[in-house]
């Protein structure tokens, strides 16, 4: 399996030049978090001394998380104005948890676990959803993810056309 930012990371590469999607940057942060500082988001936090209810400015942000992270201040401004959605000039530290989470592999794994566990229970007829929410949800990981000789029979499918 081809993870997709160390897919579009391996193209920067190969072209030189940085790609700048947001998606990527939040990407970006949860694999540092993940991989290279092999912290758990909410330890993260903790660990640079801060609450769920805290605000952050973007210089609060850029210095207590940024540059632990190794983040460019590009980098920075994308995270920051994806998540200051109300456009206070403050994000919450509870919403760079949650977002940051959904993009990390290891949660990925975690909730998929959650979800083979669980019994949810449709509230009109009492039938078992979890089939259904693991295939939406496998749906939704696919999207994510391909293997490689998927990516060369895209590849080859886009140069017919």
């Amino acid at each position: 399996m081809i993870n997709l930012y160390e897919l579009f990371n391996f193209l920067s590469k190969v072209l030189e030049k940085p790609i700048n999607v947001p998606s990527l940057v939040y990407y970006n942060a949860a694999n540092t978090l993940e991989k290279k500082l092999k912290k758990k988001t909410i330890d993260f936090i903790y660990y640079k001394g801060l609450s769920f209810e805290d605000e952050l400015t973007i210089n609060d942000f850029s210095v207590k998380i940024g540059s632990e992270l190794k983040l460019d201040e590009l980098s920075c401004i994308l995270i920051f104005k994806g998540l200051d959605y109300l456009k206070k000039g403050k994000v919450k530290v509870e919403d760079f948890v949650i977002v940051i989470d959904s993009y990390r592999d290891d949660m990925i794994e975690e909730y998929r676990g959650y979800l083979k566990k669980s019994q949810l229970l449709d509230k009109q007829n009492g039938e078992l959803l979890t089939n259904e929410l693991l295939n939406k949800f496998k749906e939704v990981i696919d999207s994510y993810y391909m293997t490689v000789s998927d990516f060369y029979t895209k590849l080859k499918t886009e140069e017919k056309e």
